[in-house]
C-alpha cells in the first residue's frame, strides 16, 4: 500500500510524509531514553491531531484522529517540547474515526490532491492542492490515485456510509498499530528537516469529498 494512501486512510489520512511501511504489533519492549534538555512526555508531548475540515458538503470526515510520534528505538520523539517525527522512527496510531455519509466511486475517480508547506523562506510551499510549485518535485509526491493502492476492502470501505473506529480501519487495512518510518536518503535531508503541515483532499469525480489538516494540535510539525 502507497505510503501516503496508508495514513490517508489510518486515522484518516495522516502525514505527507516519506513512505511508511506497516508492520505487525510486537511485544512490548523496554528502551532507556536517550538525555533530553527538553520535556518529552509519551502521550503527552509526542501526540499528533489531525484536523477535520469540517464542510457540510463532504462526504466523508474525521473525529478524534490521534497518533504518538517515537524514535527508531521507540522513544517518545519530540522537538522543543512538541511532536517530532523522525526518519527512522515509529507512529503509533492510537484512536480515530472515519465517518461515510454518502457513496463515493473511489475506485474509478479517487484521487488525493496534498499541499505541502515548510515553515522556511526559501522553501515554503512545495505542492499546493496536488499542483507542483517547485520543479524538484515530482508530481506523484503531490497527486495520487486512491485505487487500487488502498485495496479493495478500503476502497469499499471508503466508498458506503457508516462510521469505522480505528480498530476496524487496521483491521481491514491488515497493520498492526504501529507503523515504521523508514530512513531517508542523506542528500534531502537538510530539505526535509524542519517544521511542514500538510492539507491533504479527497476528490472523486471531480468534487472534494474529504479534507483534512495535520497537525491541528499546533501550527507545524518538526520533521528530521
Amino acid at each position: 500500500m502507497s505510503p501516503s494512501l496508508l495514513c490517508l486512510v489510518f486515522v484518516t489520512f495522516a502525514y505527507a510524509a516519506p513512505p511508511f511501511v506497516p508492520v505487525k504489533p510486537e511485544s512490548a519492549v523496554e528502551h532507556v531514553a536517550p538525555p533530553r534538555a527538553d520535556p518529552c512526555v509519551d502521550g503527552v508531548h509526542n501526540v499528533v491531531q489531525i484536523a477535520d475540515i469540517n464542510k457540510p458538503t463532504l462526504r466523508i470526515h474525521t473525529q478524534d484522529a490521534v497518533a504518538q510520534l517515537y524514535d527508531v528505538n521507540g522513544n517518545p520523539s519530540c522537538y522543543k517540547g512538541r511532536a517530532k517525527i523522525s526518519l527512522p522512527g515509529q507512529i503509533k496510531l492510537v484512536k480515530g474515526k472515519v465517518i461515510v455519509t454518502a457513496p463515493s466511486d473511489i475506485r474509478k475517480s479517487g484521487e488525493v490532491l496534498f499541499t505541502y508547506t515548510k515553515n522556511q523562506r526559501f522553501v515554503g510551499t512545495l505542492c499546493k492542492d496536488g499542483k507542483v510549485l517547485n520543479k524538484l518535485i515530482p508530481a506523484e509526491a503531490c497527486r495520487q490515485k486512491l485505487y487500487p493502492a488502498i485495496g479493495e476492502e478500503f476502497a469499499t470501505m471508503l466508498s458506503k456510509p457508516g462510521t469505522y473506529d480505528m480498530e476496524e480501519i487496521r483491521k481491514t487495512a491488515g497493520v498492526g498499530p504501529v507503523v515504521d518510518l523508514p530512513s531517508i536518503n542523506s542528500a534531502i535531508n537538510m530539505i526535509v528537516r524542519g517544521d511542514w503541515q500538510a492539507t491533504l483532499n479527497l476528490v472523486s469525480e471531480g468534487q472534494t469529498i474529504a479534507l483534512v489538516k495535520a497537525p491541528s494540535n499546533g501550527e507545524w510539525l518538526y520533521v528530521d
